[in-house]
């Protein structure tokens, strides 16, 4: 948030302090005024008791607020959820250690920990043995995930329910003893580095079961590691039944021909990575054996990127024959960067005719994952949230012309209804960012709201007209 804003705002809740005493979500992100950094923690301690979810990111003089952090911390009567993020030169003593109070103690049941450097935290045992209730852990693309750390976790007396483990670091050889303690209760996994690959596949074939998110995103000497592709097909085979999000590079001819028949019947998203390198080349007729192989498999989400010569290897055909005909796709994406890049989206005959088929095509490739507000496997769920608050908005914001959507801003009625009686007219559109087609033509169309609609999401122009001559 702009300085210049978060004081104008800061300003107002001086003048009535009441006014945020039934909040519920905090966000404390990036700001550079001390003072008001300081104030707001302040205001909040004396006013308010209420907040459910608390997310803490760095800021300006962050370690001269930890007390007033652990303050507000111990404060809270019905604190659930909280975030660490972006803590890698101050540490978070005081704040852990103020959730051993006994309001936390018995209500808090998730924990997120989001670019965080564990390397001199050391009260983490102390801490998560008097967390009573505790159900989630998410570590996400933290730092010195080393063999300090571990021996804390392997300290706590209560189960330590990890269910998010995103590394972004080489693992240590210590990993092993934290998955023994959690691997059960895993459900979501990344890994980006190629060293010690083989060693962390025979671990997650071991100890971990439940994923239901899987990201690996390889590079070249990976693939020269014997036996790679077969420790990988033994984990998604390993975790058939809980699958429902997997990304995966593949260059080996072998592992794409073989991953099709070992997919669940439904998938939300699946994102390939097709990768042609010199010594195990993958082609387009491979691809066509995956197609089939998985022809009992329904992917909500299908991504898939190529840098194969077209030249006597267009994939499109193929995923005409066996996605498009046979439906067995919501959404897709196709993104081929050999030469210059270009992507389905870009052929608007290819679009209609996906369309004719009830499949959208997007225009961007891959998700945004945005792990700094959310903290499990349902990343990308989103749609019926934005549904629900664009009724709202309609409903009570009369005169708003132009609006701009976030996903992760949470709407009541009550703050729509007395926004709806001050918005001025500011555009001669409505500008949201989410397929919520169903809500414009009920909504907007329907009632000739607006005079231009424009929307940020992805679906086709294509679309978009069709609804219009539909309404009509």
């Amino acid at each position: 948030m702009p300085c210049a804003c978060f004081n104008e705002i800061l300003g107002l809740i001086q003048q009535n302090p009441k006014f945020i005493c039934n909040i519920t979500n905090f966000k404390l992100d990036w700001c550079n005024s001390f003072y008001g950094i300081r104030e707001i923690l302040r205001i909040l301690c004396s006013n308010c008791y209420s907040i459910s979810s608390l997310y803490l990111f760095s800021f300006l003089e962050y370690n001269k607020n930890e007390k007033s952090l652990s303050q507000l911390i111990k404060s809270q009567k019905n604190l659930q959820k909280i975030l660490f993020g972006y803590n890698y030169e101050y540490i978070l003593h005081h704040p852990l250690l103020s959730l051993r109070n006994s309001n936390c103690s018995n209500t808090l049941n998730t924990i997120i920990f989001y670019f965080v450097d564990f390397k001199n935290i050391v009260v983490l045992s102390e801490v998560f043995n008097h967390l009573n209730v505790l159900e989630s852990i998410h570590i996400i693309d933290c730092h010195s995930i080393y063999s300090n750390f571990i021996h804390q976790i392997n300290n706590i007396t209560k189960p330590f329910k990890l269910k998010t483990l995103f590394l972004i670091e080489i693992i240590h050889e210590s990993l092993e003893l934290l998955l023994q303690k959690s691997g059960n209760y895993l459900e979501n996994f990344r890994y980006n580095k190629p060293r010690q690959f083989q060693k962390l596949l025979r671990l997650l074939i071991k100890y971990c079961s439940n994923i239901s998110y899987i990201e690996f995103f390889d590079s070249f000497c990976v693939y020269s590691q014997i036996n790679y592709h077969l420790l990988l097909l033994n984990l998604i085979k390993n975790i058939t039944q809980k699958l429902n999000y997997l990304t995966i590079t593949v260059s080996n001819s072998s592992l794409l021909k073989n991953l099709g028949q070992i997919l669940p019947f439904k998938l939300e998203y699946l994102e390939l990575n097709l990768f042609v390198n010199a010594s195990d080349l993958v082609n387009a007729s491979d691809l066509e054996i995956f197609l089939k192989k998985s022809q009992n498999t329904f992917i909500k989400k299908l991504l898939i990127s190529t840098n194969i010569e077209r030249k006597d290897n267009d994939i499109l055909p193929y995923i005409e024959e066996h996605i498009m005909k046979k439906k067995r796709v919501k959404y897709i994406a196709i993104l081929e960067t050999y030469g210059k890049s270009e992507d389905l989206f870009s052929q608007t005959d290819k679009v209609k005719e996906f369309a004719l088929h009830d499949i959208c095509v997007l225009k961007n490739f891959g998700f945004e994952v945005n792990s700094r507000y959310r903290d499990d496997s349902k990343y990308y769920e989103q749609e019926d949230k934005q549904r629900q608050l664009f009724k709202l908005i309609m409903k009570y914001c009369t005169k708003i012309r132009y609006f701009n959507s976030n996903e992760d801003t949470n709407y009541s009625s009550t703050v729509l209804q007395n926004l709806g009686q001050k918005l001025l007219i500011k555009d001669k559109g409505l500008h949201i960012n989410e397929d919520i087609l169903s809500c414009i033509k009920k909504y907007i169309i329907e009632n000739e709201r607006v005079k231009y609609l424009a929307i940020s999401s992805n679906i086709t122009n294509y679309e978009l007209f069709s609804l219009k001559k539909r309404s009509k």
